[in-house]
């Protein structure tokens, strides 16, 4: 049971990253964005981080698309494996938060433990797809600013950090 819904997680990690990305600082931020997702999650918790999420959706660029995508890979999956009273997959995201809302602890667990699997799933899949491109990205600016290759700016890593809001 457990190894299905690690596979499903997977798949579903795989289909919100199924996006051409060709530019690598794009690359490099949706690479960073997608690996802090696990510890936004246990940092803030499901509900402000599902609102985080939703309030990235809805822009043309591929860093909205991935996040709206994203996001209805999470009412999705809940809803297909009804761990969230009659939410549907196709629920809209104020339905899916006020049903999370009123979900009861154990609930609430449950699911905060299979989106904190995507999440992480999310996180490798953004470094196998994305980690390359991004590295060229990191070593093309350092060897600009004279670093050679070794080393760059402060906060110049591919290393999660919090996004400025």
């Amino acid at each position: 049971m457990a190894n299905r819904v690690d596979q499903s997680m997977a798949a579903r990690a795989a289909e919100v990253l199924n996006l051409q990305v060709d530019a690598p600082n794009l690359s490099k931020r949706l690479r960073t964005r997608m690996r802090q997702l696990p510890m936004r999650l246990r940092s803030s918790g499901l509900a402000a981080t599902f609102a985080f999420i939703d309030a990235r959706c809805g822009g043309g660029d591929t860093i909205a698309q991935a996040y709206t995508q994203l996001r209805g890979a999470i009412i999705s999956h809940i809803g297909e494996r009804a761990l969230l009273g009659e939410l549907a997959p196709d629920a809209t995201p104020e339905e899916f938060l006020r049903e999370l809302a009123m979900a009861d602890t154990a609930a609430h667990s449950r699911i905060t433990a299979e989106i904190d699997l995507l999440a992480r799933w999310l996180s490798r899949i953004a470094d196998a797809r994305f980690g390359a491109l991004a590295r060229s990205s990191q070593n093309g600016q350092n060897e600009q600013a004279g670093h050679g290759g070794q080393g760059g700016a402060a906060g110049d890593t591919d290393e999660p950090q919090e996004e400025q809001t």
